[in-house]
């Protein structure tokens, strides 16, 4: 596996990543099938997962954080985007970051 910097950060992910949106339930996956092929990605030395709440209101990320907690000496990084608080999108012009997006939520 290849590996560069992402960003100007000091991470050095994978240059393959895993995109997780099938497996949020759009498609008829299955979560041991899903399991097996994201153990696999880490094993062949894949650091980088890019997922969503919105895929399977956040059927992926349960399975991710699964693989994560099962290679816990190893480091992933996940690419993930969070909906506001309230479930609208976009959050309201008047609306502060801490309303939309508080550290519990987050």
């Amino acid at each position: 596996m290849n590996y560069r910097q992402f960003g100007r950060i000091d991470w050095e992910i994978s240059g393959v990543g895993y995109g997780m949106w099938g497996m949020g339930s759009w498609s008829n996956s299955d979560d041991n099938e899903s399991l097996g092929s994201l153990q696999a990605s880490v094993d062949f030395g894949c650091t980088f997962f890019d997922t969503a709440y919105a895929y399977g209101e956040g059927r992926s990320e349960k399975l991710l954080g699964q693989i994560v907690r099962s290679n816990s000496s190893k480091r992933l990084y996940t690419a993930t985007k969070v909906p506001p608080k309230n479930l609208q999108w976009p959050a309201a012009p008047d609306s502060t970051l801490t309303e939309s997006y508080p550290p519990d939520h987050v």
